[in-house]
């Protein structure tokens, strides 16, 4: 995802606000390509998904990196966009 398309995805969330997100691809062990808002995004994962597997992710954190948290799973687990991918913990 290039710095335009990544400030473009920033306008369009708002803290708080709750998005659906679907794992469309498992590209390597505990890395997948996350659908977010029209955005095929690389994650890497601590935990495994399934391809199809949607997730509701709440937005924490803007700037200096975006931060969300799955709130379909336990409280301690959270999706940090740091360079250049999601990382869910």
């Amino acid at each position: 995802m290039s710095g335009i398309e990544l400030d473009e995805l920033r306008k369009r969330l708002k803290i708080g606000m709750l998005v659906r997100c679907r794992i469309i691809e498992k590209v390597g062990d505990k890395r997948f390509v996350l659908r977010l808002k029209g955005h095929n995004i690389l994650i890497e994962a601590n935990q495994n998904f399934n391809v199809g597997d949607e997730l509701v992710l709440k937005l924490k954190e803007k700037f200096p990196r975006m931060v969300f948290v799955d709130v379909n799973r336990e409280t301690f687990d959270r999706v940090v966009f740091d360079k250049g991918k999601l990382v869910v913990y």
